[in-house]
């Protein structure tokens, strides 16, 4: 009845201006486009090469991140809060799947990054708004305070994320390394995740940055690359570690080899964080 009686049903323009952050996707669409839309995916997700693809990548996910998680947790004698665990199995999953990169942060014990928060607090404040008058929300969204605020910075957060992930991604192309048979390294193993710790000194916004090889055949990468804006902070970050050579080119460890699973981490004071995205590396 839904498939093909669909106009029926249709969501109607509030909902598409409530959930306006999802564009003018099938999650969003009516009628005609809707149909394409559905069918366009239906293509997709119902072909063998897709279906091998993801089962690939979640069996990739398990093996080499989750067991070791478990592993360590055993060893240690630590106790997992499996809710998270598999919070973020799903998470880095989905974009292993879907973005062609994974997020890797289930490795590094759960920790929230910019692009899951933005993501959450979308969700969170577009259920809000069927909770409260039209005319409130529209209000907040017309003054920009409130729960409208935050959700005008997730929404920028989200389409700044899927950005570095597509270019990174036509980078990946671009230089011959996607990850195909055969090559044992690629733009896409070196993860970059960066969230916000807080205020530094002289009450600026402190930003923190993991860098990690999560390379699927443990291979080591060297003169790692960072495509990085204008780089700079106030307060002082190791040269040896992470070092801006030039407007929006930054090297990371001093061009020195990163094995495979080395996290490195560093902090930055800054009124905003930079666009970080890795742009190089060698095998």
């Amino acid at each position: 009845m839904m498939k093909t009686n669909f106009t029926n049903f249709d969501k109607g323009p509030n909902f598409a201006e409530i959930f306006d952050v999802l564009g003018v996707g099938i999650f969003n669409a009516d009628g005609e486009c809707w149909f394409m839309q559905r069918k366009m995916a239906i293509s997709r997700f119902m072909s063998k090469r897709f279906q091998s693809f993801y089962v690939e990548k979640n069996h990739e996910v398990v093996r080499e991140v989750l067991l070791l998680v478990l592993q360590n947790a055993v060893s240690r004698g630590l106790t997992l809060d499996l809710q998270e665990v598999f919070k973020w199995l799903s998470f880095d999953s989905t974009c292993a799947s879907v973005l062609g990169t994974n997020p890797g942060l289930l490795f590094v014990t759960f920790m929230e990054n910019g692009f899951s928060m933005a993501l959450d607090t979308a969700t969170r404040v577009t259920f809000l708004w069927h909770s409260v008058p039209c005319f409130l929300w529209k209000t907040m969204r017309l003054l920009g305070f409130g729960w409208e605020r935050k959700y005008g910075q997730a929404w920028q957060d989200l389409d700044d994320h899927l950005a570095r992930y597509i270019s990174v991604k036509k980078q990946d192309l671009a230089d011959g390394q996607a990850r195909v048979e055969g090559r044992q390294c690629a733009v896409g193993h070196v993860q970059i995740n960066q969230d916000s710790t807080g205020f530094g000194p002289g009450n600026i916004p402190e930003f923190r940055v993991q860098i990690l090889n999560a390379s699927p055949t443990g291979t080591a990468v060297s003169n790692v690359h960072v495509a990085c804006d204008q780089f700079a902070s106030a307060r002082l970050v190791n040269p040896r570690i992470f070092q801006r050579l030039k407007p929006n080119d930054c090297l990371v460890k001093d061009g020195k080899p990163l094995e495979a699973n080395e996290l490195i981490a560093f902090s930055y004071t800054n009124s905003r964080p930079y666009p970080l995205a890795v742009s190089h590396v060698e095998c």
